[in-house]
């Protein structure tokens, strides 16, 4: 002979809150489910800044910001120009003993 620990009237209560428990995840999931598709997307709906600038506006900005990377161009080839002429006359006016030390060549061979 067989004990059973639970009657049948309690079995049946846990099975019937087992089956509401999933239902109720169902509905859970299908409401998500239906929130995500009516939400608009955020591409569609997003304003971005330049939408709210006025185009005249927008079009001095860019030509204000070509002027400041020719103006920066200009810049770099002075000082890249003012570099190579101070190199150029530094070597011009080496003395005889900056050039002999410079070179490659070992001078005590050739006495």
């Amino acid at each position: 002979m067989t004990v059973c620990l639970f009657n049948m009237k309690t079995i049946k209560k846990w099975y019937n809150r087992s089956e509401i428990l999933i239902m109720e995840a169902f509905r859970m999931k299908k409401q998500k489910r239906q929130q995500n598709q009516s939400k608009p997307k955020k591409d569609e709906t997003a304003v971005t800044l330049k939408d709210l600038i006025d185009p005249n506006l927008m079009k001095q900005l860019k030509e204000q910001q070509d002027q400041l990377k020719a103006e920066e161009e200009r810049r770099k080839e002075a000082e890249e120009a003012r570099k190579r002429e101070e190199r150029r006359l530094k070597e011009k006016n080496k003395s005889f003993e900056e050039l002999l030390n410079e070179s490659g060549m070992n001078w005590k061979e050739f006495k």
